[in-house]
């Protein structure tokens, strides 16, 4: 189990960091701007990482699996794609219910090899990978241009004058 008092950083952007500091006490500090390598070794040493906002993709979530920590996330967004209940962490689905799930929550229960594995999946090399056999497919199935109404590089029709035209030109 991970009690909720083994929860002892926020690392927080300047501009966060003011809102909460108030909070900060010597056993749970509040780290504003913390450089990159003092956030890996925080993320090492950590049991979790809890994600509470909802984020198109979640980069921190990852940089956590890297590290062979599993991520507690809300059930959204992008932590839908790289957490996997159970295997790599555990989600909840609302803040009313974070408390609960944190204290619930068994980091011994996860493999750290299982989230590293699932951290590779982001990896520079795997993007390069995909985007090769993308271009090799699309090279092997001759495919040929869309046609398209619009000009090259613009977004406006080929044909016929914008309405608001006048509206747009610099005085």
């Amino acid at each position: 189990m991970l009690p909720c008092s083994d929860l002892l950083a926020s690392v927080r952007s300047a501009e966060e960091t003011g809102l909460i500091e108030h909070k900060a006490t010597p056993e749970r500090p509040v780290l504003a701007e913390t450089r990159r390598a003092a956030i890996a070794d925080l993320l090492r040493s950590a049991r979790a990482l809890v994600v509470t906002a909802e984020e198109e993709f979640g980069i921190a979530a990852v940089e956590s699996l890297a590290s062979g920590r599993p991520v507690i996330a809300l059930r959204s967004g992008g932590a839908l794609e790289t957490v996997r209940e159970g295997v790599t962490g555990t989600f909840f689905d609302d803040m009313d219910e974070l408390a609960d799930v944190v204290r619930r929550f068994d980091p011994g229960a996860i493999d750290p090899a299982d989230c590293v594995a699932a951290s590779r999946s982001y990896s520079v090399s795997a993007f390069q990978e995909r985007l090769r056999a993308i271009v090799a497919e699309t090279v092997a199935e001759d495919r040929t241009p869309r046609v398209s109404d619009r000009p090259i590089g613009g977004l406006l029709p080929l044909r016929g004058a914008r309405r608001d035209a006048h509206l747009m030109r610099i005085r």
